[in-house]
Parts: C-alpha cells; structure tokens; sequence
C-alpha cells in the first residue's frame, strides 16, 4: 500500500495513521552522519535526480536563508546553511551506513519552525514503500522536535507552496502498537 501526503502537508491525523503500521526496522533516525558518509550524501542532496520536482521550493530557500553545505566536526557530518545559526539535521540512515534521507530545519523566534530541505533517496520500483516510511519519519521527527521546543505554533515546509502549516500543540501522539522501535539520537533537538 502506499501513502501518500498531498503537497507534503504535516497533518496530526495523516502522521499518526501512516505510523500505525509497521514501519521498517532498516534504516535509524539520527542527528550526526559518519563521515565516511560523504559521497553518499553529497549525491543524496546535492545530485538527487528528483530535484526536478522541487526546483521551485529550493530556489525559495537558498534565496530567503542560503545555500547549504555539508560540513565535517568532530568526526561528523552535518549540514549548514548560509549564516544561518541554530540549523539541525536529521538523518535516516540505512542500516548498512549510508543516508536514505536528510531533514534540514530551524527553530526562529518568532514561534515558526522551518523545514529548509527535505530530501529522500529517489524511488525505485522496489524501494517505493521504503521510501514513503523515510519520509514519513524525517516529517514525525521533525514534528517532535519542535513540540519538544514548546513555543513553536507553525512548521513550514519551503517546498511547499503554501505558507506554513499549524501545528497541533497539543500531547504529542502516541505511536500506535506495533509500529517502530527503531533507536533514535535526538541529542541536537
């Protein structure tokens, strides 16, 4: 079955329901990337063959807050963009090393909460419902990373032609039985 969010809108109810099921155990959600990682993750952001479809939504965010570079500290990969302080990134990771998707994103003061990229390993025939679940995760990640930051009140997707999308601030929700126990490093959040 395949799930999908029109115009990738960050929905409570469509989150939740897509979580319910059992999402795959071979990729992990993490905040740092190896940095042997870093030709899988230059071709994953910079070269991905999908870039076609969102041409619009990058140009916007490299215009309003700067051009994205991968950055080495301490061992790890990250991903800066332009000035821009406060930026964080969020990983899915195969379970054999390399990135299946990035999540750029920042908290600004004024209560919004910004998903500057947003990129997944382009779909193969055999690969689409894995696909579906990286995206799903990086959006539920990015989600409670800003309801742990208590006073946001809006996530934006740059991608999106839309302006930005409320965000639910009440209990987060609770994953559903059977879905994901996959281990996760949320020490940036």
């Amino acid at each position: 079955m395949m799930l999908r969010c029109p115009d990738l809108i960050l929905c409570d109810r469509f989150l939740t329901a897509a979580l319910r099921g059992k999402l795959s155990n071979s990729f992990r959600i993490t905040s740092t990337l190896a940095e042997d990682q870093r030709a899988a993750l230059e071709h994953l952001f910079f070269f991905n063959v999908n870039q076609h479809r969102v041409l619009p939504g990058i140009q916007r965010s490299i215009e309003s807050y700067g051009v994205p570079e991968i950055v080495q500290r301490e061992g790890t990969l990250n991903i800066r963009v332009g000035s821009l302080e406060g930026v964080q990134t969020l990983f899915a990771v195969s379970e054999f090393g390399p990135p299946l998707g990035v999540a750029v994103f920042v908290p600004l003061n004024d209560g919004r909460f910004v998903v500057l990229h947003l990129v997944v390993e382009p779909r193969l025939r055999s690969t689409t419902d894995l696909n579906t679940q990286v995206l799903l995760e990086l959006l539920y990640e990015v989600r409670s990373a800003a309801r742990r930051l208590g006073h946001i009140d809006r996530i934006e997707l740059v991608y999106n032609q839309r302006h930005g999308i409320r965000l639910n601030t009440g209990e987060p929700a609770l994953r559903a039985e059977g879905s994901t126990g996959r281990a996760r490093d949320s020490a940036t959040l």
